[in-house]
């Protein structure tokens, strides 16, 4: 299974390719009938959602729980200012585009009656009834659930075999995302095929224009931000780990899938501190730990949300009062914690709190 995993992923992009070159040329040509399609790329998204939430909780609760107090200390002391540093970064140039972008579209009639207030804010953030919270998919209350029982149980003696159980569940939130991509190169076809047979001309305009967009911020995070953050961090760093994290981004973008290559970054930050001779019994554990948090709290990509909802806002003629525009950033960076299928489930939690229609998921 994995041979042919390791061989299917070394061809994903043609694959992933032809099939959106071919589902746009039967959208053009089948129009309106390609509309039933749409259900395979719903189906698609669903079943990456599946293993988002298990693993989101087992990460967060591993990294947290596996450490000492000591060593969660020296962690906040040492990576807090950077990791601010970072997200100040992202939400900054994310702001921007967000003001710069002006998105344009005549949407189809949309049933309002269909979206719905829903609980208030403070239910979705306080884990109140954790069984509720996961039933309605309250991202925020779940990170903070994740993060106080994490540091809760850090100081436990009898955590080695719950950890234990953590390790199975995200290596299996893993196995499960690995077996759902091979549908990727159908539900492209699907999406595009769809798409391109049923949308309006203006509302592709406008939907080009929200990708540029996304793709212009991914650029300038992914490219510019953080190789000077790097460098300036630690200078000659880039020259150490570009080896491993080049492969290491190959590797999640032929699979789709960002946490194989966990592995690669793993390997690049034991390269730099056997670089700089800091290698030690305890910078293994500080390492994995690291990685176990910085996975859900650090998918800076899951943040490019915020350009949606804005895009979606504009797309059902819904205007955001100044209270929400002023919490959304707020409430993307909360909700967006997590893998990179959780964005998913974000997009339904934004959608729902800010009494969108049903249809903004599917948008």
């Amino acid at each position: 299974m994995a041979g042919a995993f390791e061989r299917y992923s070394e061809r994903m992009p043609l694959w992933v390719a032809f099939g959106a070159v071919l589902g746009i040329a039967v959208g053009l040509f089948f129009g309106e009938l390609t509309r039933p399609l749409g259900r395979v790329s719903t189906l698609y998204a669903a079943l990456m959602q599946i293993a988002a939430i298990p693993y989101l909780i087992s990460s967060v609760l591993h990294g947290l729980a596996s450490i000492s107090r000591e060593h969660f200390g020296r962690l906040i002391a040492k990576g807090i200012w950077v990791y601010a540093l970072l997200l100040s970064a992202t939400f900054a140039v994310l702001f921007v585009l967000v003001r710069a972008l002006s998105f344009d579209s005549t949407p189809a009639l949309i049933d309002m009656s269909a979206s719905d207030a829903g609980p208030s804010l403070v239910d979705r953030i306080i884990p109140i009834n954790i069984v509720a919270d996961l039933t309605e998919n309250y991202l925020p209350a779940l990170i903070v659930f994740s993060i106080l029982y994490g540091i809760a149980i850090q100081d436990s003696e009898r955590k080695a075999s719950f950890l234990e159980v953590l390790v199975v569940i995200k290596s299996a939130s893993v196995a499960i995302w690995r077996w759902v991509v091979f549908l990727a190169p159908v539900a492209v076809f699907s999406v595009m095929a769809e798409v391109s047979g049923t949308m309006p001309f203006g509302d592709m305009v406008s939907l080009s224009s929200y990708l540029l967009g996304v793709l212009f911020g991914v650029l300038i995070i992914g490219g510019v931000i953080i190789p000077l953050m790097l460098g300036a961090l630690y200078p000659g760093v880039m020259r150490i780990v570009w080896p491993d994290l080049r492969n290491g981004l190959i590797i999640a973008l032929t699979t789709s899938l960002s946490v194989a290559a966990l592995p690669f970054i793993r390997q690049a930050v034991m390269r730099f501190l056997e670089e700089v001779k800091r290698t030690s019994k305890d910078s293994e554990v500080m390492v994995e730990s690291t990685l176990s948090l910085s996975y859900p709290l650090a998918q800076l990509g899951n943040f490019f949300i915020w350009i949606f909802i804005a895009f979606a806002a504009t797309y059902f003629r819904e205007s955001l009062s100044f209270v929400e525009e002023a919490l959304l950033p707020v409430m993307v960076l909360l909700s967006g914690i997590g893998s990179p299928s959780t964005s998913i489930d974000a997009v339904s939690f934004l959608t729902g709190w800010l009494q969108m229609p049903n249809e903004a998921v599917s948008l």
